[in-house]
């Protein structure tokens, strides 16, 4: 049986290490920048992708995902580099 479903991240049920990554996100207060992300990144897939395939992206990719947000690797906003100046 194959079934497609709309749900936007809010409510995408997150388990294992992709709950550390959205938890970031959620502080960062992107989590509309990643949905546009998310739609971005899996757009050109002929078949939509699983909720596995978004789980563990967010969870094995982190690195990805913090870099087009705008993020550290530690999931924190960047700051800005004028500001050491």
């Amino acid at each position: 049986m194959y079934y497609q479903t709309e749900l936007d991240v809010w409510k995408f049920p997150w388990w294992s290490g992709a709950c550390d990554t959205i938890r970031d996100i959620k502080d960062a207060e992107l989590m509309d920048e990643l949905q546009e992300h998310l739609e971005m990144m899996f757009a050109d897939c002929e078949v939509p992708p699983t909720d596995t395939e978004i789980n563990d992206y967010l969870w094995h990719d982190r690195a990805q995902v913090y870099e087009a947000l705008g993020l550290d690797e530690n999931g924190k906003p960047k700051e800005d580099e004028d500001e050491d100046e």
